[in-house]
Formats: C-alpha cells, sequence, structure tokens
C-alpha cells in the first residue's frame, strides 16, 4: 500500500510545524520540515536575508520529491510542514505514488507578524 503524505502549509508564522508535528503526533505518522531539505546554499541565503530563486526552490522541492519517492512503500506516513505557496510546486507532489492529502493553514496578519517578531535566528 502507497504512503500517505498530508501536506501542511502556509506563509511562516501559520504554524505549519507545530501543527504538522501535533497531528503528526496523533496519527502516529513520521514529522518531516521541508527546511531541513534545503541546501547549504539556500539556509545561508536565508540566514542572510536573502530570499532563494526559483531554481533553488526547485532543487529544494526535488530533494524532497526523491526522498520521499525512496520511501513509498516502505509502510511510513508523512505529515511535511512545507510552504506551498505556488500551484506549480505542489502539484510536483501530485507525481508521487502517495496518497497526497493538503491542509493549508491563514492566519490574521497580525498575529503571524507577531509570531515572527518572537523568532530567535
Amino acid at each position: 500500500m502507497p504512503t500517505r503524505l498530508i501536506l501542511v502549509m502556509g506563509v511562516s508564522g501559520t504554524g505549519k510545524s507545530t501543527i504538522g508535528q501535533s497531528l503528526a503526533q496523533e496519527l502516529n505518522y513520521t514529522f518531516l520540515d521541508a527546511d531541513d531539505f534545503h541546501s547549504d546554499e539556500a539556509k545561508k541565503m536565508m540566514a542572510d536575508g536573502q530570499a532563494i530563486n526559483d531554481g533553488i526552490r526547485q532543487e529544494w522541492i526535488s530533494r524532497m520529491l526523491l526522498f520521499l519517492s525512496k520511501e513509498q512503500y516502505q509502510n511510513t506516513n508523512f505529515i511535511l510542514a512545507y510552504s506551498g505557496l505556488k500551484k506549480e510546486q505542489r502539484h510536483r507532489f501530485q507525481t508521487l505514488d502517495t496518497l497526497l492529502s493538503g491542509i493549508f493553514l491563514y492566519g490574521d496578519k497580525a498575529v503571524i507578524a507577531q509570531r515572527l517578531n518572537n523568532r530567535a535566528g
């Protein structure tokens, strides 16, 4: 049976990781954070306050897809906290042989801004 994959998506500060980890624990799924798949170059750029370009973003998504394609028949189900802001990038996950679901989180701009301001690093 193929892997189940739930994408928890939204802009920074909507609670993707918090909700994804809670959901993974409740469902006994493995939690993955898309940020862990970024290249060292992308991590440095973001740490320096630079936006990553679409080329770097496509490589990042490819790393996630490669990992998931290797795992899709291992009887492990996943929750992936992933921004998923661009439709064409979200659709790349449909190439996997998984049972795919998505949750898109929204939030009040003031609450999100406060959360981001309170973050360290």
